[in-house]
């Protein structure tokens, strides 16, 4: 994935909305930097090396990510609910609460 990125993505558009972004903020909160933005200023990101971009290779990058992001949370969410249930139980019995 990683040659991938190198070879078909577009760094410098991400450095330029970056840098436009650290411009415009001027308070240390991140949540109104969006607005502060005039995003129709922003170039449009490309596809770097375009005649050599393979749409299927990007859609099996992105599906092996997806699997394994998705395996991933399955195997934590188990075990989020048995702590969970643990800690309700817990709860319920030190506070006598039904």
């Amino acid at each position: 994935m990683h040659s991938f990125l190198i070879a078909h993505y577009d760094y410098k558009w991400f450095e330029t909305l970056a840098a436009m972004a650290e411009e415009k903020l001027d308070n240390p909160y991140i949540e109104s930097w969006y607005k502060k933005l005039d995003l129709t200023t922003i170039k449009k990101p490309e596809i770097i090396n375009a005649a050599q971009f393979n749409r299927q290779e990007a859609a099996n990058i992105a599906s092996e990510y997806l699997v394994i992001t998705r395996g991933f949370r399955l195997i934590l969410y188990n075990q989020y609910v048995k702590s969970n249930h643990a800690l309700l139980e817990t709860l319920r019995s030190e506070y006598s609460i039904k």
